[in-house]
């Protein structure tokens, strides 16, 4: 299956229109190997299950759990950076197998932040980057 921008255009507007406005409760690993951000929206979580390393590279929204297991590197550092913030919007680039899902909270000051998860979905070779404020906090890459 050839995986082209407009399905990843196509994909950021479903999750714009499905899950925008969600709070992040948590994330996490799944038992194959993908990466899970489970949203909370109008009183029930979904997860937003990521493996962009897979040919074709998936991103699915499915009705399961976080499984309680231990958290290695990217997947501890994003939910750190990711916890409690809300899903503000998600877009793609034009041309490009890009993905990006904007993250936004405000501080008891009224301070707000803005963390970026960026997915290159390139059969095989796709790479998943977490940006804070324009700095890179995480990178999850496969050779």
């Amino acid at each position: 299956m050839l995986t082209d921008w407009l399905l990843i255009r196509r994909l950021a507007r479903e999750i714009d229109a499905r899950v925008a406005g969600a709070r992040v409760t948590g994330v996490g690993a799944l038992p194959d190997g993908r990466i899970a951000i489970a949203l909370w929206k109008r009183g029930a979580e979904q997860l937003l299950c990521i493996d962009a390393f897979s040919s074709p590279p998936v991103v699915t929204l499915e009705s399961e759990e976080l499984p309680i297991a231990p958290e290695a590197g990217f997947v501890r550092a994003a939910g750190a950076a990711l916890r409690g913030t809300i899903l503000t919007r998600a877009r793609s680039l034009q041309g490009d197998r890009v993905l990006e899902l904007f993250f936004g909270v405000r501080s008891r000051f009224g301070v707000a932040a803005e963390t970026v998860l960026v997915l290159e979905l390139v059969p095989r070779f796709g790479n998943a980057v977490l940006v804070k404020s324009g700095v890179v906090v995480a990178a999850l890459r496969e050779f």
